[in-house]
């Protein structure tokens, strides 16, 4: 009994289930999902998701990287994050499934959130800013989209076909930025040691 209790406490293992199977599990539906040709929005939308997954798991991979380099342990609210950001992408995939659009944004959102509160864990300055910029910006696209839908009569349809991709174009440009930041950072380091 007192052996089961430590297995479920041992972080390591949690971040063997969430990352290497939890992870590749909604990757893989999103693939059996977009396989399925149809020449439609919820298709794109399938498409972009794709991207956010990869572009997500590569950045984030980086980042436990970059931890691990550093000997940071890994804290169990990290891991609450990252399982919290897998049932986000299996939530927009049911909602791009169902035609919920509005959903599939305030999901995108709350994976920005948890990103930020990944960061803010960790002290990261230049992350932080990053994505608090992020969240404010994606806030504001989906009040335009929502103004427009109101006020312009315009389909919730027409407006997630830029709103989405947008907000995912946003966090790829963020995510280069950031690990290029760290990168550099990195280099300079190695570079100071060697002299010392």
């Amino acid at each position: 009994m007192m052996k089961n209790r430590m297995i479920f406490k041992d972080i390591h293992l949690w971040k063997e289930f969430i990352r290497k199977l939890l992870y590749p599990a909604i990757l893989g539906s999103l693939i059996f999902d977009f396989t399925k040709f149809e020449a439609n929005i919820n298709y794109l939308l399938l498409g972009v998701s794709v991207i956010f997954y990869i572009v997500d798991y590569f950045y984030m991979t980086a980042v436990s990287r970059k931890y691990k380099a550093k000997e940071k342990p890994i804290l169990p609210r990290q891991l609450c994050l990252d399982f919290f950001v897998a049932i986000m992408f299996m939530a927009i995939i049911y909602c791009i499934n169902n035609s919920y659009y509005a959903w599939v944004l305030g999901f995108t959102l709350l994976i920005f959130i948890s990103g930020w509160f990944y960061f803010k864990i960790k002290n990261e300055t230049l992350s932080n800013v990053l994505f608090l910029s992020l969240i404010v910006i994606s806030i504001i696209i989906i009040i335009i989209q929502i103004l427009f839908e109101n006020c312009c009569s315009c389909s919730s349809e027409k407006m997630i076909i830029w709103t989405y991709p947008l907000m995912v174009f946003l966090y790829g440009i963020i995510s280069i930025v950031d690990y290029y930041d760290f990168s550099k950072k990195e280099k300079s380091c190695v570079a100071k040691n060697k002299t010392f």
